[in-house]
């Protein structure tokens, strides 16, 4: 266990990787969570001929035979004792080695990404029509948001030291992605930008505001809010997420985006 950013501890060589894998007797994927982006652990079993079973998250439908996915881990039961008796799962391997090699390598994704960025290339650019002296200022407003200026000129106008408030509910690491993304921004913008870095306050003296999704306090920042200060908000957003936890989420990606209309200057959106 590390009390920082566990990032670094958990870069392994690949050869190691490999060998960690292939001692074990059985892998698991035991996550309920839909808002798993792969997990990793699955394409790295799957590669290493490691029997693995997962719930159904993530990647795990696109890799692992059918009969290798449950809805739920109670649900690995009779299965593990199943192969525990006739070691069934042993015919499961050539299949998900195959699916990691055939659809999830460098190799494989490469050509079709670049194939898609390089159709967005021929997009052609924006070119807005010439205004009439009448029409600059109020075109400039509605292409150029105010919000998006404020922003910006937050960091223009302060000389000295910039103060960020990020906006997030905090755990001790190791604790989820956006967390750990969130602590290692924290540090960066101190060591590397020498910025005084604050954890949910609001007040005069802050520059500018960094709002995670709906991860945080949103009654204690509406509240405050109320007292009428002009804010600089950048907003990190997720999302749809109702489509990959499912529609009883819905009402989180109204929050999101009645949070983000209300007070987003810019907007950041991480997959």
């Amino acid at each position: 266990m590390t009390q920082d950013d566990d990032y670094p501890d958990n870069i392994l060589d690949r050869r190691v990787l490999n060998q960690l894998y292939r001692v074990l007797d059985l892998c698991l994927v035991t996550s309920r969570r839909r808002t798993e982006g792969g997990p990793h652990a699955i394409l790295e079993a799957a590669a290493s001929r490691c029997k693995i079973m997962s719930t159904r998250v993530g990647q795990a439908p696109d890799v692992l035979r059918p009969d290798c996915v449950v809805d739920h881990p109670i649900q690995f039961l009779d299965p593990i004792s199943k192969d525990i008796a006739d070691n069934w799962l042993e015919t499961t391997l050539d299949p998900h080695e195959e699916a990691v090699h055939r659809a999830h390598t460098v190799e494989a994704i490469g050509p079709p990404l670049q194939e898609a960025y390089g159709r967005l290339k021929a997009v052609a650019a924006f070119r807005p029509r010439p205004l009439r002296p009448n029409q600059v200022r109020k075109r400039r407003d509605s292409l150029w948001s105010r919000r998006v200026r404020k922003v910006l000129s937050a960091f223009v106008r302060r000389r000295g030291p910039h103060t960020v408030s990020l906006w997030h509910k905090f755990f001790q690491p190791p604790y989820g992605g956006g967390n750990q993304f969130l602590l290692a921004l924290e540090r960066c913008l101190r060591s590397r930008h020498g910025m005084d870095v604050r954890r949910n306050e609001i007040h005069r003296g802050i520059d500018a505001y960094l709002l995670n999704a709906v991860q945080f306090d949103i009654r204690k920042f509406e509240r405050r809010r109320l007292a009428r200060l002009r804010l600089a908000v950048l907003h990190r957003i997720d999302g749809p997420i109702h489509l990959y936890r499912g529609t009883q989420t819905r009402d989180l990606d109204e929050k999101t985006y009645r949070l983000n209309r209300t007070y987003a200057g810019a907007t950041v959106i991480q997959s």
